[in-house]
């Protein structure tokens, strides 16, 4: 590394690392993927200790991870290993943002390597929801677009897999501010998910979370409200009053009832809420600051309204 004085230092951790790859350098692709099956041996291990969704969880590997994928030495079989374990790496990118290196991670695995049409169409979708969380919705619904048609060829309109697939571009519109668009698909795609899947199922219950989270856009709190509590009784009975989507629909509703000036109300949902999401999510977790600040507002507000009330 360099020194603030301009010079060049070698540090033991680096000096044993090149020493290392320089013992290995006939076998690198074997060794490279001896350690991404160690580093996913102890992320399956970690989902005993942690929610897959919790800060913590592949906070020591991701940066390695990356690191291997990223390597020269890496091989096919490196690429479908990586593939099998898509989802964990999903996880670690939610719980920990870490967005753009996702993206590397999807574009060298699509460039690298010929996997099975259904491995490649998960590829792209992670590779679209990277393009998703940092903003780029217009880019990641022609992601999805381009998705959506080739699943409907191969599976299918009504496979779960492209009714998933044409929710997420919904909710590219929805975040797009297209609301009409995004409830008019999200409505479409219920119906067949209620037919498919079952109106208990978790994908149904998040396509009718976001069709109240539509209406809300566009001021209709109270039709919100009505449509959130029968997802929250859903989701509790199906995912327990713990799970991160049971914990988003109850902050919603706690927004509301902020809304509708019910900040009494709010301020109770906001308190439980970021107590769970602490536990389930972490204290650093995005969602969990967005408890904190809803928690502040509501108050505020109360706050407010009551020195008001005492000056009249």
């Amino acid at each position: 590394r360099k020194s603030n004085q301009g010079e060049y230092i070698v540090t033991i951790h680096s000096l044993i690392q090149t020493t290392i790859l320089d013992i290995i350098k006939d076998r690198k692709a074997e060794y490279l993927n001896e350690c991404l099956k160690l580093f996913f041996q102890e992320i399956d291990r970690e989902k005993k200790s942690f929610s897959i969704h919790h800060t913590d969880f592949g906070r020591k590997y991701f940066n390695h991870i990356v690191k291997i994928i990223s390597s020269k030495g890496a091989d096919g079989n490196l690429y479908r290993m990586i593939a099998e374990k898509i989802s964990d790496i999903e996880n670690i990118m939610l719980a920990k943002a870490e967005y753009e290196r996702i993206s590397q991670i999807t574009d060298t695995l699509l460039t690298s390597c010929t996997f099975d049409t259904e491995t490649q169409l998960t590829i792209q979708k992670l590779s679209a929801s990277s393009l998703f969380k940092q903003g780029k919705y217009a880019i990641a619904r022609q992601t999805y677009e381009r998705i959506l048609s080739e699943e409907t060829e191969t599976i299918g309109l009504e496979h779960s897999n492209t009714l998933s697939t044409n929710h997420q571009i919904a909710i590219c519109y929805l975040w797009q501010g297209k609301y009409d668009i995004a409830k008019s698909i999200l409505e479409k795609n219920l119906s067949k998910q209620n037919d498919v899947l079952g109106p208990l199922h978790v994908e149904s219950l998040r396509t009718l979370h976001y069709i109240a989270l539509c209406h809300y856009e566009k001021g209709k709190y109270d039709k919100a409200l009505k449509i959130y509590n029968e997802v929250l009784d859903k989701r509790i009975q199906v995912l327990g009053d713990h799970h991160p989507d049971t914990l988003s629909t109850k902050n919603n509703i706690g927004v509301c009832y902020d809304k509708i000036g019910d900040y009494k109300r709010a301020l109770e949902i906001h308190e439980e809420v970021l107590k769970k999401r602490v536990e389930v999510l972490g204290p650093d977790h995005p969602g969990t600051n967005r408890s904190r600040e809803n928690l502040r507002i509501a108050r505020n507000r109360i706050r407010k309204r009551e020195e008001k009330c005492t000056i009249s």
